[in-house]
């Protein structure tokens, strides 16, 4: 899973626990639901490779490596990625 949106999984965890929490005050159930969430968020976790890269998995091509859909046709110029909103946090 690409890092935004695990961080973005992670924003929509807090934010649900935060809310459900102040709607309850049901500190253990909160407590359960963190320690799941946890749990499930660090197995989306990937080794990092010795460049200090997260290793790609099928699902997420190295970059510069074959597209899924397949090659671009011959009258599509490359061009520059599109910039990510989340660019800067790619370096975590």
């Amino acid at each position: 899973m690409p890092l935004p949106d695990a961080a973005r999984l992670l924003v929509t965890l807090t934010d649900g626990l935060t809310t459900t929490w102040l709607a309850d005050r049901d500190t253990a159930a909160a407590r359960a639901t963190v320690a799941f969430a946890a749990q499930a968020l660090a197995a989306l976790a990937v080794p990092l490779s010795p460049t200090g890269l997260a290793d790609a998995t099928p699902d997420d091509p190295a970059p510069g490596g074959p597209s899924p859909d397949g090659p671009a046709p011959d009258d599509a110029a490359p061009g520059p990625a599109p910039a990510s909103e989340h660019e800067e946090h790619r370096a975590c």
